[in-house]
């Protein structure tokens, strides 16, 4: 039987949430700081 895995997305300030998490519980983090908020994407 294949085991089922737990999935939780947080939306908030990285470092305080990675302060929070416990160590090893995580496989990966998309991080989409807004680089060149001010111009248009190409």
């Amino acid at each position: 039987m294949m085991e089922l895995q737990t999935t939780l997305i947080y939306c908030g300030d990285n470092l305080e949430v990675l302060a929070k998490s416990p160590e090893k519980s995580i496989d990966f983090i998309y991080a989409d700081p807004p680089f060149f908020s001010n111009k248009t994407s190409k």
